[in-house]
């Protein structure tokens, strides 16, 4: 359910049902609404200064704040329970420029939410977590994929050829992916010590022994083969050498984002 200013009200009033539906319980809240995915294809490339002036709130009414406005009235059916996970689903976005300055914001907002919130909640038993997932193939990139301008500037921003963003498409993930990861977190009794937290969905998957659609396993930035197949083709063929279980520690990753002089 989206939620911004002009909603608030049938936002909580849904909330307030659904607590005399099921007596006062919430388990689980996962907040994962986007808004401007029309305001991303169509202005790829382009400065936040000659963004139209409604692109900050078109990408994060319905977005962060949203999040954020959920999360509050989850809580409070959470904690008089004791019992109870938040999940944001984010994206590497939050680390290292994507799409454009609104985008990147909000994502890291929310993986900011999550660590926060999760220092407050801790206490009362309730799970926050921060998840990302990677390429996933949704109706919105294969959309992107199929249109030669928008995927060629898609990858002209990554710095990634369009023949070698499109050979790796395949290994994305598949939307059940995400939602795998959730149920796995909701049915761990030690979840807590996973909150506060950012989570690749990749990793989740090592860590709980699930795969994706069809027995695969989709692409992981922290696992050194994924990264391989982004070279370019005739070194790209090392991938195959090198075992899943090889990763990039995750603090070497976040040398990727903003840094302190």
């Amino acid at each position: 359910m989206q939620c911004d200013h002009k909603n608030d009200d049938a936002v909580k009033a849904f909330f307030e049902k659904m607590a005399r539906e099921q007596n006062g319980r919430m388990d689980v809240l996962v907040n994962n609404v986007f808004s401007a995915f029309e305001l991303i294809t169509s202005n790829v490339g382009v400065p936040f200064w000659e963004l139209p002036d409604s692109a900050y709130d078109d990408l994060n009414a319905v977005g962060l704040r949203n999040h954020y406005m959920c999360s509050v009235l989850a809580a409070r059916l959470m904690v008089p329970r004791k019992t109870g996970l938040i999940v944001n689903v984010s994206s590497s976005g939050g680390l290292m420029p994507m799409f454009n300055p609104p985008y990147g914001i909000g994502k890291e907002g929310s993986d900011r939410m999550a660590a926060d919130c999760a220092l407050e909640l801790q206490k009362h038993n309730v799970a926050f977590i921060s998840l990302w997932p990677l390429i996933v193939h949704t109706e919105g990139s294969k959309f992107v994929m199929g249109d030669p301008i928008i995927s060629a500037k898609m990858a002209e921003m990554s710095g990634v050829s369009e023949a070698i963003v499109k050979a790796n498409y395949q290994y994305g993930e598949s939307v059940e992916y995400a939602g795998k990861c959730v149920v796995y977190l909701a049915n761990d009794k030690d979840v807590m010590k996973q909150s506060g937290k950012i989570h690749i969905t990749g990793d989740l998957g090592d860590y709980y022994g699930f795969r994706d659609v069809g027995g695969r396993k989709p692409l992981n930035i922290r696992r050194v083969n994924c990264l391989l197949r982004f070279l370019p083709t005739w070194a790209s063929w090392t991938a195959n050498l090198v075992p899943d279980f090889v990763k990039i520690p995750s603090w070497i990753i976040s040398f990727a984002g903003h840094k302190l002089n």
